[in-house]
């Protein structure tokens, strides 16, 4: 495929999936359909079927896709000079996003779907445990460059820096009175005493 059809297939690709985001945190997986995912991206319902057999192929792609999009994230912790202010951006931006609770129902709406579809549970397994180790191989390489000091091994660091931001952010959607910028300090603070 030539270099400007493959650059356009791929952002109309995601054009769709930015598109089946928003239409499934507004209605949820089963009330959307895939006429409205195509108006929302603003192609024709016969087009987006050129990009997704299914509903259910969409639904698993949006998944691998919003793990990709945090995974791609993270490379701004490492292209900023000083690691630590990198990473505690990151956090608050993490927390920010993630708190909106159209997104955190959206969240909830995979887990719940995982339950009762094994590749969408076998998406999420394999991309979070990709996240995760790439999570705790820069902070390990962080270390090595001597930008940082954990006292814990670098994978545990990962895992317990996710726990701890995803906690914060429940404790955001669930808790009256518990604010963004609360999960915001909140969260430096834990990672402060993981890291320094």
């Amino acid at each position: 495929m030539p270099k400007l059809k493959e650059e356009t297939s791929e952002k109309n690709r995601k054009q769709i999936l930015e598109a089946a985001e928003e239409c499934f945190a507004r209605d949820g997986f089963h009330k959307t359909n895939i006429r409205q995912i195509a108006t929302e991206a603003g192609l024709s319902p016969g087009n987006l079927y050129r990009y997704f057999s299914s509903k259910d192929e969409l639904v698993k792609a949006y998944v691998q896709y919003s793990f990709e999009d945090i995974s791609d994230s993270l490379s701004y912790i490492s292209d900023q000079r000083n690691f630590m202010k990198g990473l505690k951006t990151w956090c608050k931006e993490y927390i920010r996003e993630s708190a909106d609770i159209k997104i955190a129902a959206l969240e909830m709406e995979i887990a719940s779907e995982a339950l009762h579809n094994s590749e969408i549970m076998e998406i999420i397994h394999i991309q979070g445990n990709a996240l995760l180790v790439k999570f705790g191989n820069m902070l390990k390489e962080a270390q090595r460059k001597e930008l940082l000091e954990m006292s814990l091994d670098s994978q545990l660091t990962a895992n317990a820096i996710i726990g701890t931001l995803d906690h914060f952010i429940s404790n955001c959607l669930f808790q009256k009175g518990y604010t963004i910028k609360k999960a915001q300090k909140d969260a430096e603070k834990v990672i402060t005493t993981l890291i320094r």
